[in-house]
């Protein structure tokens, strides 16, 4: 288990010092690993391919751009 401490918030600094159990880690490191955990979330998945098509309507804009706004 990764433990991400943000250090830094709230206290007038404009980005976060990212730590993984006392080591620096990049931010796009930590986007990274954030963006795959949550597209292989199995509950997540389930969520957004359940509710999703609900919203969108093939005659309009491609659908694509309907799931991004």
């Amino acid at each position: 288990m990764m433990l991400i401490i943000a250090r830094g918030v709230g206290q007038g600094r404009k980005t976060a010092l990212l730590t993984v159990v006392g080591r620096p880690v990049s931010a796009w490191k930590a986007l990274r690993e954030g963006a795959l955990n949550s597209l292989t979330n199995s509950k997540s998945l389930l969520f957004m391919l359940t509710f999703l098509p609900l919203f969108v309507d093939p005659a309009a804009d491609p659908v694509w751009l309907q799931l991004l706004g």
